[in-house]
């Protein structure tokens, strides 16, 4: 039993990334997510056997193995490289895209308006301790920074419940139609005139209101607790609701773990009052905003190193890769889905609305159509079938007739939202969808 000095040294190095897998699985996230780690610990624990195996052969043949382990290590770090350069704006973008990141653009915001902020996902709150409240909208009236897919940092101005609208929309006499969902209802990455509500307002010449209600990251109990806290007393004619097959099923299953919003479902009755507690909701929201301007500024201040390190864990590649595998749903009880989805039915019909469900499919299916995903698709349109809500499918009614799908996802991103494009011819489909449920 022999080692080379390669071989050896390669041993040392699966060594410490086992050490190094242990410690960030079961001490910093203290073993919740050992499901993620669990394939690293094979390919670790099998590198190091392999290596010690090595030993036992010859000279000649451990030297041609190590050649072809360089090799590929070379291989795979080229490809790094090339994802790096590709996703890095101040590198790879044109002239007329803006290269920088959204703390940067947040920075340079709060000198023009020193109220601005930024948004903020509902998942920010799940570990607040002690908290009295869990906010479902952002801060009211404020100028808020979401996210740069088209080469430009969207804004919107809140309204005064902290939602993507203008906020006379609320004084109006009359709803034609209330958007909720997450991210794609709430128009990240667009302006408000170009998202699924401006384009509602503009193509089907609304003289009266659409309302949207949708807020990036929400899952569906988010977003039933949302109609439940902000569903307007006036007349509300049709309910959109979008749904992400990406992950509003893993936001759901994460949502159920949080006691307030559990509420939402187990007691029909629990309201939080949010309407009147805005001034929580603000405080709250920019707590979480200001804790994480720190944890950016701390970033950028090691930015250098955090590449460096990104670069070598193959950051970019792995993210590459994880683009064509479906994420792991077996633990997701589709039972919950069902009695959200129930409850949101009733919740409406109690309203005398209309509600209509629009199914989008996965951002990765705009890259590449013909790949096969699933996200319990069949179950999941079963389930709203079986309540009686009409389904607009934007995969099959839309994506797979769409000759250039890659067209209308944002540019900045391999996978992204929609871009104005997108929202626009999106909105067509449903509204085409929309007449003919209604003309049957």
């Amino acid at each position: 039993m022999k080692f080379s000095k390669i071989s050896l040294f390669f041993l040392i190095i699966s060594v410490i990334i086992l050490i190094y897998i242990f410690y960030r699985s079961q001490i910093i996230y203290e073993g919740e997510k050992s499901s993620y780690y669990y394939p690293y610990y094979i390919i670790s624990i099998i590198s190091i056997f392999l290596f010690i195996s090595f030993s036992f052969l010859e000279k000649t043949k451990q030297e041609n193995i190590n050649i072809i382990i360089i090799s590929l290590i070379f291989s795979l770090y080229s490809l790094e490289t090339f994802f790096y350069l590709r996703s890095n704006p101040k590198i790879f973008l044109g002239k007329d895209l803006d290269k920088r990141t959204r703390f940067e653009f947040y920075k340079d915001k709060l000198t023009q308006n020193p109220d601005a902020v930024i948004s903020i996902f509902p998942n920010s709150f799940f570990k607040l301790k002690e908290k009295k409240i869990f906010p479902l909208s952002g801060v009211s009236k404020s100028e808020t920074v979401t996210c740069n897919e088209n080469g430009y940092f969207a804004t919107f101005m809140s309204d005064r419940y902290g939602f993507n609208n203008k906020d006379e929309e609320w004084n109006k006499k009359k709803i034609n139609y209330l958007i909720f969902g997450d991210s794609f209802a709430h128009g990240e990455c667009v302006f408000s005139d170009k998202n699924f509500a401006g384009n509602l307002k503009r193509i089907d010449n609304l003289k009266d209101n659409v309302l949207n209600l949708g807020h990036s990251g929400s899952g569906p109990l988010v977003q039933y607790a949302i109609l439940k806290e902000y569903f307007p007393t006036k007349k509300v004619d049709k309910v959109l609701w979008f749904y992400y097959e990406g992950n509003d099923l893993e936001d759901l299953n994460e949502e159920l773990k949080d006691l307030i919003l559990k509420r939402y479902i187990e007691d029909v009755n629990f309201s939080q009052s949010l309407k009147s507690n805005q001034d929580n909701i603000n405080r709250v929201y920019k707590k979480i905003t200001n804790e994480s301007v720190k944890a950016q500024s701390l970033k950028a201040e090691n930015e250098k190193y955090l590449d460096l390190f990104q670069f070598i864990k193959l950051f970019k590649l792995r993210y590459f890769i994880s683009n064509f595998f479906i994420k792991d749903q077996s633990n997701i009880d589709l039972s919950d889905f069902e009695r959200v989805t129930l409850a949101i039915k009733e919740y409406i019909d109690s309203k005398e609305s209309e509600i209509y469900f629009i199914y989008l499919p996965s951002k990765t299916k705009y890259i590449n159509p013909k790949l096969k995903y699933d996200f319990k698709k069949k179950e999941v349109i079963s389930i709203i079938k079986n309540q009686n809500i009409p389904i607009i499918d934007i995969e099959k009614d839309f994506l797979m007739n769409y000759e250039k799908p890659k067209l209308i996802v944002g540019r900045m991103k391999r996978v992204g939202h929609f871009n104005e494009i997108g929202y626009m011819e999106a909105t067509k489909e449903v509204l085409k969808q929309i007449n003919k449920i209604e003309s049957n």
